[in-house]
């Protein structure tokens, strides 16, 4: 998957505080949000986020997760900017 698209899912799990409202205004399936997430957990080898009480939310690894994907994606569009030949 990429960068922006991780970026994209995990913000919207930690706004909606739901999978199944994320997925929803993702326009995309619940069962395939869920299984691209645990995909990604199994992956990194970590638990990216947790449900407790109806309420999910992204663990502490989760969180540095998602703050490294950005500074990733931020690092890669300046490098495409200033690499490329006007």
């Amino acid at each position: 998957m990429e960068t922006p698209k991780k970026i994209k899912y995990l913000e919207m799990i930690e706004t909606y505080a739901s999978i199944t409202k994320a997925a929803k205004a993702l326009f995309i399936a619940q069962p395939y949000l869920s299984k691209l997430i645990k995909q990604l957990e199994m992956e990194l080898e970590i638990d990216l986020y947790k449900t407790q009480s109806h309420k999910t939310q992204l663990t502490y690894a989760g969180k540095r997760y998602l703050y490294y994907l950005k500074q990733m994606d931020s690092l890669e569009r300046q490098m495409k900017k200033r690499i490329t030949v006007n």
